[in-house]
C-alpha cells in the first residue's frame, strides 16, 4: 500500500514538474517574441534612445572569429546614432526558440534580415543570417546582454 502511494506521489510529482517547466518555457516564449518585436520597431524607426532601453547596462558582441567586445550601453547608443545618422536601416526579426540558461539569463534565437542604404551614395547592401543573443533581466525587464550575429554566405 505505501509502494503504491510513493507511486502515486511521485507520478504526481512528475507531471507537477513538468507542467511548471513547460508553462515558465512559454511565458519566456511570450516575452521574448515581444522583446523581439519592439526591439525591431525600434530598431526601423532608427529610435536610438528606444533602442538602448532593451539593453543591458553592458553588452557582450561575439564576433564569428571567436573574438568578442564589452560595450556600455552609452558605447552601444553612440554605435547606432553614427549607423543611423549615415544610413537607412531597417531590419526583419523572426523569433526562433528561447532556452533558459543556468546562470537565470536566456538564450533567444532567431533570424535576421537587415537592409542598409547609405544616404549620400544609395548604396544598398542586404544582410542576412541568424541571431543568437542571451538576455538578462535589469530593473525588472529583459534585456540584451550578449549578441552575436551569424550571416549567411
Amino acid at each position: 500500500m505505501k509502494n503504491k502511494i510513493y507511486l502515486q506521489l511521485t507520478i504526481v510529482a512528475i507531471l507537477l514538474t513538468t507542467f511548471a517547466l513547460r508553462s515558465l518555457a512559454q511565458d519566456h516564449q511570450e516575452s521574448m517574441v515581444e522583446l523581439v518585436e519592439q526591439f525591431q520597431s525600434a530598431y526601423n524607426k532608427a529610435d536610438t534612445k528606444l533602442l538602448m532601453t532593451y539593453f543591458a547596462k553592458e553588452t557582450v558582441f561575439y564576433n564569428t572569429d571567436g573574438t568578442s567586445k564589452t560595450q556600455t550601453n552609452a558605447q552601444v547608443e553612440e554605435n547606432y546614432v553614427k549607423l543611423f545618422s549615415t544610413t537607412d536601416a531597417k531590419t526583419e526579426l523572426k523569433f526562433g526558440n528561447v532556452e533558459e540558461l543556468k546562470d537565470g539569463k536566456l538564450r533567444v534565437t532567431g533570424t535576421y534580415i537587415t537592409t542598409y542604404i547609405n544616404k549620400k551614395t544609395g548604396e544598398k547592401i542586404v544582410r542576412k543570417g541568424t541571431y543568437d543573443n542571451t538576455v538578462v533581466k535589469e530593473d525588472g525587464k529583459w534585456k540584451v546582454s550578449g549578441m552575436k550575429l551569424i550571416e549567411d554566405k
